[in-house]
């Protein structure tokens, strides 16, 4: 192990020392993961059964990202029904703190959360997607943005995770949980309105994502995100 990761995880858990609860202690708490990880060490993880009807357990999220992991989307438009376009997405490198796919057209954190889209849009750290869901779990997330025509503006959302349900899309069926998020885009006073599903056992990212935005009396955004296949090399 270089002296550089040494440093990395010393301060990384110096940080979550001091800040157990603090806004990025999530996001430390996930490069931390990331770091152990790749020295051989794993953090205990409790996972619920599936066929288990009294539990519906806690989850770590899942950070098992390799070159060449393939995450293929569909969006549709929920108020017409329309698939609209289809997503492919590569994973082509994998870091302590980060996923780059298509050549670094698109970034996300070990979580999940989108730091770079390939329409040019970056959001600043976020907690999108949690280090670990248990239903009944609340966080807020409040982070910035950079929009794709270069306006900056930030995002507040409030999470729940509301249950664990089986969820159907075209990658197959899922036992998931049900998060639900209310906030805004606070710089045009639009509200939103997000319930993704997740099953961190099977695939490190969303199975499906609704997205509604609305402004004023108008609806700005309203589409439907679902796994088409995940493929690992």
């Amino acid at each position: 192990m270089s002296d550089s990761t040494r440093d990395a995880i010393a301060a990384l858990e110096e940080y979550l020392k001091r800040y157990p609860s603090g806004h990025f202690s999530e996001l430390a708490q996930a490069q931390l993961d990331a770091l152990l990880a790749g020295r051989g060490e794993r953090r205990i993880e409790v996972i619920s059964a599936e066929a288990n009807p009294f539990t519906k357990g806690t989850a770590r999220a899942n950070q098992d990202y390799r070159p060449g992991d393939l995450f293929e989307y569909q969006v549709t438009d929920m108020l017409t029904k329309v698939v609209e376009r289809t997503q492919m997405q590569r994973v082509v490198r994998v870091l302590p703190d980060r996923v780059m796919y298509n050549g670094g057209r698109l970034i996300t954190d070990r979580l999940g959360n989108f730091l770079k889209m390939p329409n040019g849009a970056t959001n600043g750290p976020n907690q999108f997607y949690a280090t670990e869901y248990a239903v009944g779990r609340k966080w807020t997330t409040r982070y910035s943005t950079v929009l794709p025509n270069g306006q900056a503006d930030e995002f507040e959302i409030d999470f729940k995770v509301a249950v664990r349900e089986a969820v159907v899309v075209p990658a197959g069926r899922f036992d998931a949980y049900r998060v639900e998020g209310t906030g805004w885009l606070l710089g045009k006073s639009r509200s939103i309105n997000v319930t993704y599903w997740i099953a961190p056992e099977r695939v490190p990212r969303a199975i499906a994502l609704e997205n509604w935005q609305r402004q004023g009396k108008g609806i700005r955004k309203a589409d439907r995100l679902e796994l088409v296949a995940y493929t690992r090399l």
